[in-house]
């Protein structure tokens, strides 16, 4: 079976960003061994870090 994690709206430059929540969330992902994963939405604010 293949396994694809869709994540979407990281926003890693807001000033709402929980570097734990975003861990967890990459720690959740990892544990599921993914074949694909496909990030779509805004990766940071504003276009930059």
């Amino acid at each position: 079976m293949t396994v694809i994690a869709h994540i979407s709206d990281l926003h890693v430059s807001s000033t709402a960003f929980d570097e734990a929540v975003f861990m967890k969330a990459v720690n959740e992902i990892n544990n599921l061994q993914p074949d694909m994963i496909i990030l779509t939405g805004d990766i940071t604010d504003n276009g930059y870090y």
